[in-house]
């Protein structure tokens, strides 16, 4: 019975002290769906327009011309109101001549980029709200949130 414990405590020793030196030896961090996003965006502001992602800008719209063409119109028409905000940054890969985009080429606070492709934050039309320069909440614009995501817009200001 003695020899057993001992047996079992030295075990439970050896297999806590493992585990211990596991942990310890991680390298990489996991992160959340938000550190990513995070992430992803500000290497591609960094790597394609010399931009920090700041705890100044609390919005980023990002117009493509990709998916729902009507939503993504009726987007950019709604998103205009903003270009004058200096705390939102607006990213543009969609086509003048898909979507009327006469009021961003103006707008000092807009960037464009020719391939959609280069980055998967280009997979549609978006809006990504920040809190201390974190993406705190993603609302990706689909036909399913027409109507909720500009009383969403008006609520955030």
């Amino acid at each position: 019975m003695k020899k057993t414990r001992k047996y079992l405590m030295f075990t439970t020793r050896i297999a806590f002290y493992c585990c211990f030196l596991l942990l310890l030896s991680c390298e990489g961090k996991i992160l959340s769906e938000k550190e990513k996003s995070t992430k992803e965006l500000s290497d591609y502001l960094s790597e394609n327009h010399k931009l920090t992602l700041s705890e100044k800008y609390s919005k980023v719209f990002i117009l493509t011309h990709k998916n729902c063409h009507s939503c993504n119109q009726f987007f950019a028409k709604t998103i205009e109101s903003s270009l004058t905000d200096s705390t939102c940054l607006f990213i543009v890969s969609a086509s003048s001549s898909r979507i009327d985009l006469s009021e961003f080429l103006t707008a000092k606070n807009v960037y464009f980029e020719k391939n959609e492709n280069i980055n998967a934050l280009f997979d549609n039309s978006k809006i990504f709200f920040l809190k201390k320069g974190i993406i705190d909440t993603t609302i990706n614009i689909k036909i399913d949130n027409l109507e909720s995501f500009p009383k969403e817009l008006t609520k955030r200001k």
